[in-house]
């Protein structure tokens, strides 16, 4: 007991025969390590060492583990870390809602009850308020729901006409950059990317149908857009300054690379890419150099997300299960 390291500011043991639990931070990963409580009284009197509890840390954690045909996609960290919010079909496999789980496992929390499902959860920043996207006949609007059960959500846009695919916050919540497409045409030859101030007025066409663009995702710093075009005939990895200037292309290869994610602090894009023959999770800097592969397994991993403090990455893993697919979401972390 003598050579243990303490753990700090853990609170007092509840009534004996209740169960209590400890969250423990800033371990190494892959590392094994043995708990145990001791306690003392008034008089300093200590009791004996409680039952030593053992566990290894991981790097990879499946987060949810679903059983319904889609399942769980699209997870988004919360301002604080602490938990994730992303959209299944736990209820209803025709209807996905979105639900909240705390960021190293539990039970998810229903939070939406949207008729038309909900897709493509983001936090709007400056808040703690989520945007979704609902799927409609004809057309998708967004709206806005607090992140608590029961909450109702708000009308926020639509597109005349178009169904809008994918969206990005700017880094100050005053501004959308989005993906739509006419659902008289065929989506992936006539989406468009999209910039709209939240002010009002007209929106602007950032990227024409001729990018084939979609996945857009908007940097920390506010001056560039990442996207995937598809011009070159498979999916690659672009960005662009917010003003619709300098496009440039960060992945030049024969696989497809798609759903950039930028980190935290802008240095880091996050994607995935089928360069290793089945989708993976990878990375590289924030100008397309040093791409390095985070994932090693022959099932699907798309969708990336960081955790606000950089040092986590969530994605949607897909295994085939018969002639579909199931998805989960897992949680990589990174240190």
């Amino acid at each position: 007991w003598d050579e243990t390291t303490q753990v700090q500011d853990v609170s007092s043991p509840v009534a004996a025969g209740r169960q209590e639990s400890f969250t423990i931070h800033d371990l190494e990963l892959e590392t094994p390590y043995f708990f145990a409580l001791k306690t003392a009284d008034d008089l300093s009197n200590w009791s004996t060492i409680s039952n030593v509890a053992g566990a290894t840390t991981v790097a990879l954690a499946q987060l949810t583990h679903s059983m319904r045909r889609v399942g769980a996609r699209e997870g988004c960290w919360s301002p604080n870390g602490n938990y994730l919010v992303f959209r299944a079909d736990y209820t209803d496999q025709y209807s996905q809602e979105l639900y909240r789980m705390p960021a190293y496992g539990g039970e998810p929390t229903r939070l939406s009850d949207e008729s038309r499902g909900a897709l493509r959860p983001a936090w709007i920043p400056g808040g703690n308020q989520l945007s979704f996207i609902t799927q409609g006949f004809g057309v998708n609007e967004l709206r806005v729901v607090d992140p608590t059960p029961g909450s109702t959500s708000f009308y926020l846009m639509h597109h005349d006409g178009y169904k809008i695919i994918d969206y990005s916050w700017s880094p100050d919540g005053n501004q959308i950059v989005y993906a739509a497409y006419d659902p008289d045409q065929n989506q992936w030859e006539q989406r468009k990317v999209y910039l709209v101030s939240l002010s009002g007025g007209t929106p602007e066409v950032l990227l024409s149908d001729d990018w084939l663009p979609v996945w857009v995702d908007w940097s920390p710093l506010g001056d560039q857009i990442s996207f995937t075009s598809e011009q070159s005939g498979n999916s690659d990895i672009w960005v662009i300054s917010a003003t619709g200037e300098n496009p440039t292309q960060l992945t030049i290869n024969l696989a497809d690379d798609t759903h950039p994610a930028w980190s935290p602090d802008g240095d880091q894009i996050a994607f995935s890419s089928t360069r290793s023959g089945s989708y993976d999770i990878w990375v590289m800097s924030a100008t397309g150099e040093n791409p390095t592969r985070l994932t090693f397994d022959e099932n699907a991993e798309v969708a990336p997300r960081w955790s606000p403090d950089g040092k986590a990455i969530s994605y949607t893993g897909a295994v085939q299960s018969g002639p579909s697919w199931r998805y989960d979401i897992w949680v990589l972390h990174l240190e």
